[in-house]
């Protein structure tokens, strides 16, 4: 009978430290920005995520930012697009990554091989907001901003 209420204890106990490690990143999910034409399409793990941004332009012309990466600060390409086609004039842009827990991720953005943006996503506690903050390491990035997403 020992046995039965041990391995019962055993059951419990690895369900409730297993339905946590099952539930979704909070950071998965779609996200939209209210006050711009700007969604983005995030898959995340523990391990790393991708990220699809679609904006449209106030001339109407839709751009689209894609990537996927590990959180383990390497470098990875950034696909850029203008109306379905390689965007004219950018320059070539890698992404890397660092999850600092549940709720943070930060990011370091280069373009030619030159960091040119630090940024970090940060998820609010309920789960229904994402804050990108975005912070310029060079003259050329323009000031810092703040970006609130709301998840869809």
């Amino acid at each position: 009978m020992t046995k039965r209420k041990s391995l019962a204890s055993t059951l419990v106990l690895l369900a409730l430290v297993a339905v946590p490690a099952l539930a979704a990143d909070p950071f998965t999910g779609t996200w939209k920005l209210d006050k711009e034409n700007t969604t983005q399409t995030i898959e995340a793990d523990a391990n790393g995520m991708k990220l699809a941004r679609d904006i449209v332009l106030p001339a109407g012309q839709k751009v689209h930012q894609q990537f996927s990466l590990n959180f383990d600060g390497k470098d990875v390409p950034v696909t850029l697009t203008l109306d379905g086609k390689p965007f004219p004039i950018a320059p070539l842009t890698t992404i890397s990554a660092k999850r600092v827990d549940n709720y943070r991720i930060e990011f370091v953005r280069k373009e030619n091989g030159q960091e040119v943006e630090r940024s970090s996503f940060t998820i609010s506690q309920d789960g229904k907001s994402l804050t990108m903050t975005l912070e310029s390491t060079n003259s050329l990035s323009g000031p810092p901003s703040k970006k609130v997403f709301q998840k869809q």
